[in-house]
C-alpha cells in the first residue's frame, strides 16, 4: 500500500459516508477500516512490523473481517429467510395476496439491508484506517438504535440524558459494538411481548459513560455470562458467536473499558458497557 494513497482513501470515505443514508453504511465503514488497519500500520511503521511478533498481520485481519462480513449479511438475511419459509407454507392454505401482504415487509427489509451493506462494501473498498479520536457517544448510540430498529422491526426504549462526556475510539466500531448488543437483545425476545430497554448515563463524576441494555428474553445462564463474549460462543441455535466477541474487543481492548452480563429485572439479560471518558482510559 502506497502512503500517498491514504489521503485519497480518507477523502473518498468522507464523501461516500456523507452521501449515504443507510444505517448499514456505518457497519461497512467499521469493517473495512479494521480490515486495512494492519496494512496501514505496516506502511507507516516498518520497524515495528519487523520487531513485533504479535502484531496482527494483514492476512489475519482479512480472515477476521471475512467472518464479520458474513455475520452481518447473515443477520440481515435470516429474518427474510424465515418470512419466505412461512410464505411458502401459507400460500398453499390462504389467498396468495393476503400472504404476500403479511410477509412482504420482513422479506423486503432483510433483502434491502443486505444489498445496501454490500453496496457500501464495494464503495469503500479503498478505505484507509482512521486513528481513534474523541467523539460524542450520544449520537452514536441513537444511530445504533435506529439501525437495529430498522433491521429487526423491534422498538427499543431509550433512556438517554441530554449530554454525555466524550469518549475516545473508532466511532464506527463503537457504534457497531452497541448495535451488536441491541441486536442480540432483539433476537432473544419474544415477538409478541418484546421489551428492550437501553439506558445511558454519566458516572463517577463524568469519568465514564455507562450503557445498559436489558430485555425480557430468556436471559443468560450464570455460568455463561463471561463466556458469551468469547469468539465462537453463542447461546442462539446457528449463531456464529462473533457479535458479542466484537463488543468485548472494542470496549475492553480498544477503549480500555469494561463489559459485563448479568440478570435483568425485566426477566432476561442485562448487558453493561462502561466506556471511560476521554483521558480517563485505564492503562
Amino acid at each position: 500500500m502506497d502512503v500517498e494513497v491514504l489521503p485519497l482513501g480518507l477523502s473518498l470515505l468522507s464523501e461516500i459516508v456523507k452521501e449515504s443514508e443507510s444505517p448499514m453504511s456505518v457497519l461497512a465503514n467499521s469493517l473495512l477500516a479494521d480490515l486495512t488497519l494492519s496494512a496501514v500500520n505496516s506502511v507507516m511503521n516498518p520497524d515495528k512490523r519487523a520487531t513485533d511478533a504479535h502484531a496482527t498481520t494483514a492476512a489475519e485481519a482479512t480472515a477476521r473481517q471475512a467472518r464479520l462480513v458474513a455475520h452481518e449479511i447473515r443477520n440481515a438475511l435470516v429474518p427474510a429467510k424465515t418470512a419466505l419459509g412461512a410464505l411458502y407454507r401459507e400460500v398453499l392454505l390462504e389467498a396468495p395476496g393476503d400472504v404476500i401482504t403479511r410477509r412482504r415487509e420482513s422479506i423486503d427489509r432483510g433483502i434491502d439491508a443486505t444489498f445496501r451493506f454490500v453496496d457500501q462494501l464495494v464503495k469503500l473498498s479503498t478505505l484507509a484506517a482512521t486513528p481513534p479520536e474523541p467523539f460524542d457517544p450520544l449520537p452514536a448510540i441513537r444511530e445504533a438504535v435506529a439501525a437495529v430498529e430498522s433491521e429487526t422491526g423491534r422498538r427499543i426504549q431509550q433512556l438517554l440524558p441530554a449530554t454525555l462526556p466524550p469518549v475516545t475510539g473508532h466511532r464506527a466500531r463503537v457504534l457497531l459494538a452497541i448495535a451488536n448488543v441491541l441486536r442480540n437483545a432483539a433476537q432473544a425476545v419474544n415477538a409478541q411481548d418484546a421489551l428492550i430497554r437501553l439506558q445511558a448515563e454519566s458516572i463517577e463524576g463524568a469519568k465514564a459513560v455507562l450503557l445498559t441494555v436489558e430485555d425480557n428474553g430468556p436471559g443468560v445462564p450464570e455460568n455463561m455470562r463471561r463466556a458469551i463474549f468469547t469468539e465462537g460462543v453463542s447461546l442462539r441455535p446457528g449463531g456464529a458467536g462473533l457479535g458479542l466477541a466484537l463488543v468485548r474487543e472494542v470496549i475492553e481492548n480498544e477503549m480500555r473499558g469494561l463489559v459485563a452480563c448479568d440478570a435483568s429485572s425485566l426477566g432476561g439479560a442485562r448487558f453493561v458497557l462502561r466506556m471511560p471518558a476521554t483521558g480517563m482510559e485505564r492503562p
